[in-house]
């Protein structure tokens, strides 16, 4: 089996936890999670929260390298937990993608091995 579900991945509640830490970290408070992602900050801030919030990611799970902070995330108008559910929704879809990957790849090379 791949590799990649042998990970321990986050649950949508440590995912959402992080966030807040990564965020407390860089506002020195809490966040009320419907307050307005807009007013945590210029945009400058912004992106350098949700950089060191996938640095987390790799950091704690060894995951989210290849998660892409998109631009429009740093522009969102809405509740930070709108922010946190898009990046999970991303988050997740990367990781079953990775997981098909694998999984395909160790079905070639099993092929490959038959075949000799």
């Amino acid at each position: 089996m791949a590799k990649s579900f042998g990970k321990k991945r986050p649950t949508f509640h440590q995912f959402r936890n992080l966030f807040f830490d990564v965020l407390k970290a860089h506002t020195g408070e809490d966040t009320d999670p419907f307050s307005p992602w807009l007013s945590t900050g210029d945009e400058k801030k912004r992106a350098l929260i949700l950089a060191a919030f996938r640095d987390r990611l790799i950091e704690e799970f060894n995951m989210g390298k290849d998660l892409q902070i998109k631009q429009r995330l740093m522009k969102l108008e809405g509740p930070v937990e709108s922010v946190i559910t898009q990046l999970f929704h991303a988050f997740s879809t990367l990781s079953l993608v990775e997981h098909i990957n694998e999984t395909v790849l160790e079905q070639q090379e099993a092929r490959r091995q038959n075949n000799k």
